[in-house]
């Protein structure tokens, strides 16, 4: 039998997300994901998410499946991957500069 742990992940939504962001920072959703993807750090899993889920209600139907697809990557531990903290240094830039 295969563990979760054992497969690889699929960073597609993610990268979905840094390109959305990266192409419009301003934007409201672009704020919301990145919002939610700072919420997701390691260091903040104790003390909890400090993004209301109720900014879903800002997103369309896709982007909300994104944001899904997120919590997914992050239940299954993607936010401490190198991939992850790489995607939220281009954020963490794009939105500085948006």
């Amino acid at each position: 039998m295969t563990h979760a742990a054992d497969m690889p992940l699929d960073l597609a939504p993610l990268e979905a997300v840094c390109a959305l962001i990266e192409s419009a920072p301003g934007s409201a959703g672009s704020l919301v994901f990145y919002g939610l993807i700072k919420g997701m750090a390691p260091e903040l899993e104790m003390r909890g998410n400090p993004v209301a889920l109720s900014r879903l209600r800002m997103l369309d139907a896709e982007q909300r499946r994104l944001a899904y697809a997120l919590m997914e990557l992050h239940a299954q531990g993607a936010n401490r991957s190198a991939e992850w903290a790489a995607c939220v240094a281009r954020l963490d830039r794009a939105v500085a500069a948006g």
